[in-house]
């Protein structure tokens, strides 16, 4: 079974970071949906986009190892 995240880029960095945990389609749709109803000025991230999650992940920065 694919998992899939939510992935955004941070605006106090400009970083793209996994914003979410991983979870099915539909809950990675439910979450981005949710960010985007955010104003704006108000999201602390910025281009959320549903992506598969990745298969090695940096722990600590939370940030894909390629």
């Amino acid at each position: 079974m694919k998992r899939y995240c939510v992935t955004a880029i941070n605006r106090l960095t400009g970083e793209q970071q996994i914003i979410s945990p991983p979870c099915s389609r539909e809950n990675a749709d439910a979450i981005r949906a949710r960010l985007v109803k955010t104003k704006p000025g108000k999201r602390p991230y910025t281009n959320p986009l549903t992506v598969e999650y990745p298969k090695q992940l940096n722990l600590f920065t939370k940030t894909l190892d390629v």
